[in-house]
């Protein structure tokens, strides 16, 4: 396993258990990077648990592929740059707090880009229109929760949801890393890393400032 795998397994352990989420994370393979998942996919299944502040984000346990194709990375990452997106506009229209707007912003800035580029790839690298999967974490997340959350609340239920959002990121593009891609999808794929983990920091010190849990 790679040092750079175990860095980005000890983010999401961390996210996991300060965002008080009932998620796990196994892999799927050997600790030789030879061990691939079939389809290189990422798989969830439901589980509901309380956080300390008493919400109930209820992501599921999700395995890592030891590696993910360029194809499939594509199919996959651009589904979650969208249910990101998606979270992000509405945090525009009902985010309280700035810096909540401003994190919003930037979400759709980078994402938005990054769909465009990933699309772009996909035909002129394998001749046909991307084919999104929504299987993969969080990709076709139902909003309705957020959408629901008291005007109040909002910001909690944001940043409660964008976390482990982030998260399923991290996880995609290092398997894709592992895979060895082309230049392009490689600079991506650091892009990502970088930039999402950096917002997991943010968002964190945020929730614990904000929101600490309660006793």
């Amino acid at each position: 396993m790679t040092r750079r795998l175990w860095t980005i397994l000890g983010v999401v352990g961390v996210v996991a258990l300060a965002a008080g989420l009932g998620v796990g994370m196994a892999f799927a393979g050997d600790d030789h990077g030879d061990g691939d998942m079939p389809h290189g996919r990422m798989g969830a299944t439901t589980s509901r648990a309380h956080g300390s502040d008493g919400m109930e984000p209820g992501d599921g346990v999700m395995a890592m592929p030891g590696r993910m194709g360029e194809r499939e990375f594509l199919q996959m990452m651009v589904p979650h740059h969208r249910a990101a997106v998606a979270m992000a506009e509405l945090a525009l229209e009902r985010a309280q707090r700035p810096a909540v707007r401003r994190l919003a912003e930037e979400i759709v800035s980078s994402q938005e880009e990054e769909i465009d580029r990933m699309r772009t790839w996909s035909e002129e690298w394998f001749g046909e229109p991307l084919a999104e999967d929504i299987s993969g974490p969080h990709a076709g997340m139902d909003m309705s929760d957020l959408e629901a959350s008291a005007a109040g609340e909002f910001d909690r239920a944001f940043l409660a949801a964008m976390i482990p959002h982030h998260a399923g990121a991290l996880m995609m593009a290092d398997a894709a890393l592992r895979a060895d891609p082309r230049g392009q999808l490689e600079r991506m794929t650091r892009e990502i890393i970088a930039a999402q983990a950096e917002e997991i920091g943010q968002m964190q010190r945020r929730r614990q400032t904000w929101f600490p849990p309660l006793g």
